[in-house]
């Protein structure tokens, strides 16, 4: 008699694709189980067969999966794809548990000429924004950077309010489907623009504006100016 290996089944955040092997190859690297329940898995019928799972490229017994449909986090990063496809009710509720959590870095997503990505864009560049807003009234001593960072901490999630790398998946399916209406783009935005608005203004924040030695305009730059400001890292002139 052969002893078959013990079959586990492993979840973890997966943001690269799973290839799709022929079932009958994946089917014997599974040793013909079902890796919930460990059962036997069926053979194909017309009228059964073994499930398969997007998330985790395996196949699965009707009762381990039971046809459930959810967004695939390393579709939507290297595809920007936001078609639901059928799981495992272990990766539903294992993606269920995880679709609010900061798990995907900007830098995993491949850039797509996109309308919905190009907000991405725009809604990472406030971010950035915020953060060097934060920055430069930090360091004029401003009171105003507590009071811009309250507001933040009471309307969006601390991820979103201190920094600007990581973006979970239910943020990007609300980049993609509900675009500038997405409500915590409309707060972003706010904060940002009520941030630079106090800075130009401010006698403490503005001391901190460079000036452009080579158009001479005497407009002030600041650090979140991100589409404009450049500064020399050798003798920290701002351009």
């Amino acid at each position: 008699a052969t002893t078959l290996p013990p079959l586990s089944l492993h979840l973890e955040w997966v943001l690269k694709p799973r290839p799709r092997l022929r079932q009958s190859t994946q089917v014997a690297m599974q040793f013909g189980l079902c890796p919930g329940c460990k059962e036997r898995l069926p053979p194909k019928t017309f009228f059964e067969a073994p499930r398969y799972c997007h998330y985790l490229g395996c196949y699965f017994c009707a009762t381990c999966h039971q046809g459930d449909l959810r967004v695939i986090p390393a579709r939507v990063v290297e595809n920007w794809d936001f078609k639901q496809k059928r799981v495992c009710c272990a990766a539903a509720s294992y993606l269920d548990l995880h679709a609010g959590q900061p798990l995907i870095p900007v830098t995993r997503i491949r850039r797509m000429r996109l309308a919905s990505q190009s907000l991405l864009t725009e809604v990472h560049s406030i971010r950035q924004r915020l953060m060097r807003l934060g920055e430069v009234l930090s360091k004029s001593g401003c009171g105003f950077h507590d009071t811009l960072a309250a507001i933040a901490e009471s309307q969006l999630e601390p991820y979103l309010a201190t920094g600007h790398e990581l973006y979970s998946l239910r943020d990007l399916v609300c980049i993609a489907e509900q675009g500038k209406a997405w409500p915590v783009y409309g707060q972003l935005d706010r904060l940002a623009y009520m941030g630079s608005e106090h800075a130009r203004c401010c006698q403490f924040c503005s001391a901190l504006a460079k000036f452009c030695p080579i158009c001479a305009s005497g407009e002030p730059l600041f650090a979140f100016d991100i589409e404009e400001y450049c500064i020399c890292k050798q003798c920290n002139t701002a351009f």
